[in-house]
This record gives C-alpha cells, sequence and structure tokens, in this order.
C-alpha cells in the first residue's frame, strides 16, 4: 500500500473509532443522567427503602459505564497508535523499495526488512512483545565487513546526566559545542569518534537526540523509546547509520 494512501486510511479508521467512541460515551452518560429522572417520575416520592435501591442500581450503572467508556477509550488510542505506526512503516518502505510484514489483524505489528547495496536493513517496532514492558522502535543495519570496536552514542538527558555525576560514566568529548552537550559518546579509544563522526554526521545527530546509537560487531542499531512516526527522521536515522558504517570500513577498528 502506497505511504499517503496508508496515512488516510489510518487517519480515517482513527476518526471513524474516535466517533463511536464519543457516540457511544456519550449516550451512556445520558442514560445515567435519566436515571435518577425516571425512578422519580415512577416512585413520586418514595419510600426510603425504593431510594436506597435506586442509589445502588445508580452506582452499579456508573460502575459499568466507566468501565466501558474508559476500555472504549483504551481500545482507540491503542488502535489509534498501530494505525499510524502501520502508516509510517509503509511509508518508509515505500521510500526505499523495502517490504512491510506483520500488517494484518485489528492490531497489526508491521516490521520493514530489505536490502540496502549489500547492507540488511530492519525496522521494528516491540511493542506486543511480552519481555518489554516500554515500546522501543529499533531501526538496524549489518556491518559488512563486521566492526571489531564499539562505539557508543546516547542522548545526554536527565537519566543519563545523573549516570555521569553518581557513576561517573565516560563520556568522550569532540570539543563541539553544539554536539557535546547532546551526548554522550562512548569508545575504547577516545580519538577514534573524532575521526569517524565528522561534523555533516553530527548535524544529522543532532536532529534525532532521542535515539541511542551502537555499531558493534556484525550490525547497527539506532533505538528510542517510544513510537517514531516521522519519516523523515526514519531516512536521518539510516543516513547517520550508513555514514558512519562507511567511515568505520575507513578507519577499521579502535586501537
Amino acid at each position: 500500500m502506497p505511504g499517503s494512501l496508508a496515512g488516510k486510511v489510518a487517519r480515517s479508521n482513527a476518526g471513524v473509532a474516535a466517533g463511536i467512541a464519543i457516540t457511544l460515551s456519550l449516550a451512556l452518560l445520558a442514560l445515567l443522567a435519566l436515571v435518577p429522572v425516571v425512578a422519580a417520575a415512577a416512585g413520586g416520592a418514595g419510600e426510603s427503602a425504593e431510594e436506597e435501591e435506586s442509589g445502588r442500581f445508580r452506582k452499579s450503572c456508573f460502575c459499568t459505564i466507566s468501565v466501558i467508556v474508559i476500555a472504549i477509550i483504551i481500545i482507540w488510542y491503542l488502535l489509534r497508535i498501530d494505525r499510524r505506526r502501520l502508516a509510517t512503516f509503509n511509508a518508509f518502505a515505500e521510500r526505499y523499495g523495502l517490504e512491510v510484514s506483520g500488517t494484518s489483524g485489528w492490531f497489526p505489528n508491521p516490521m520493514v526488512e530489505g536490502t540496502l547495496g549489500h547492507r540488511r536493513l530492519t525496522l521494528k517496532s516491540d511493542a506486543y512483545e511480552a519481555q518489554h514492558l516500554i515500546t522501543h522502535t529499533r531501526l538496524r543495519i549489518s556491518l559488512v565487513p563486521p566492526f571489531g570496536g564499539h562505539l557508543v552514542l546516547r542522548h545526554e538527558g536527565l537519566q543519563a546526566k545523573l549516570g555521569k555525576l553518581v557513576a561517573d560514566t565516560e563520556d568522550i568529548q569532540l570539543y563541539d559545542v553544539e554536539f557535546d552537550p547532546h551526548y554522550i559518546v562512548q569508545c575504547p579509544d577516545p580519538s577514534f569518534p573524532k575521526d569517524v563522526l565528522r561534523p555533516e554526521i553530527r548535524e544529522k545527530l543532532l536532529r534525532v537526540k532521542k535515539y541511542q546509537f551502537t555499531w558493534s560487531l556484525d550490525d547497527a542499531e539506532a533505538r528510542r523509546a517510544g513510537e517514531e512516526f516521522d519519516v523523515d527522521s526514519l531516512q536521518t536515522l539510516v543516513e547517520i547509520l550508513l555514514d558512519v558504517a562507511e567511515e568505520l570500513e575507513k578507519y577499521g577498528r579502535p586501537k
């Protein structure tokens, strides 16, 4: 399915789901509001026992309706996320001429696979993998030939800053005032990242600061917590992984 059409389908499905959820919620809340009116009209002033029974009935209705409304909202949200993810993956695959699998069912879990030049590429989300409590978006390419070293770039957020203070985390400085405050760089050879991470690569890295990058052994990976719905950001990730892979081939492995 073309990316533009997939996006329209995703937005249409999300809109329909949202309309259904809102309509049902309003209908159920209106029904709840009418319960005491109907009870009063049927029993007049009523007796205390009848009032107590009516109160219990209203509470039961309120709890049931609350559960139904919450369930509808959760289902709508999951459907909306899934459709957006599917539209994004389809558009990304179309841009690079790759294949998308796992697109069927109410809650699809798509994965993009294929080859760019002589490198294997995989894009996936682990939203429905039981061992992961938090969804991660992962883009991976193969390193041919394998990289004998280890290079890691992590966004320097609050958690990373605390790690540097408490655990004295390694952080190689590239003496780039724009880049250094945003990334923690780790490598066995402190001089190696300075050769590999050229200025144009660092500029691209600043566009996707939420990601962690790793080049090691047979593959390179870009990973972030949460979903990615921006195809241009995914393209930037591919460019970064490929650019650094080419630099690794030039320089070999860290000393």
